[in-house]
């Protein structure tokens, strides 16, 4: 009969034991977990910014546009 996946978790964690922390160069780093979380002495960026350029669109509003045919969609919001 299977293990179920609550016992299995159980007896992994129970077998497990932390490894002991250590400093690695960063190109080393791939792959790894930080020991602790790691905090900025600054802000980065230093303003308030978008991450990330780029436009929503409800796909229904893009029915039967064609580069001969295109649609003209309103820009309802930005942030």
């Amino acid at each position: 009969m299977p293990l179920p996946y609550r016992d299995a978790l159980r007896l992994t964690r129970d077998a497990a034991t932390p490894l002991d922390a250590e400093t690695v160069p960063l190109a080393e780093a791939v792959g790894r977990v930080t020991a602790r979380p790691v905090l900025s002495a600054e802000q980065s960026p230093n303003a308030d910014l978008v991450a990330m350029d780029g436009f929503a669109v409800r796909a229904a509003e893009l029915r039967g546009a064609t580069a001969a045919a295109p649609r003209r969609l309103v820009v309802a919001g930005a942030a």
